[in-house]
């Protein structure tokens, strides 16, 4: 899911920044490193759930763990914000273009597909 939403960021960073570091090419950049510290922090969490790691699989070995369910309840609701910030991201853009309401709205449903 990580390299699939910074592929998304990339593409929107190169279509609504060509030459200017505007507001949608800082925020493309916040989400671009939010997302992958999220990711590898998420990553570690369920690397070392358990210490020793053999008590993940094996029951017999008696060991320390954390509450994977918490961690996943977490790491969804990070999912949420996130693809929800990328998804409005282009709208953003869109709407500060200089065209007529009606070409806008039409513009807008086609990158809001994406929700689908």
């Amino acid at each position: 899911m990580l390299f699939a939403k910074l592929a998304l960021l990339v593409q929107i960073k190169r279509i609504f920044t060509i030459n200017q570091k505007n507001l949608i090419y800082w925020i493309s950049w916040a989400l671009i490193i939010a997302n992958t510290a999220t990711y590898v922090f998420v990553f570690f969490i369920f690397l070392f759930a358990c210490v020793p790691r053999r008590s993940i699989w094996d029951r017999t070995v008696s060991g320390k763990c954390i509450n994977v369910s918490v961690a996943l309840v977490a790491a969804s609701a990070i999912n949420l914000v996130s693809d929800l910030s990328i998804l409005a991201l282009p709208l953003l853009g869109i709407w500060r273009l200089r065209m007529p309401l009606k070409r806008k709205l039409g513009v807008a449903s086609i990158f809001a597909t994406g929700a689908l």
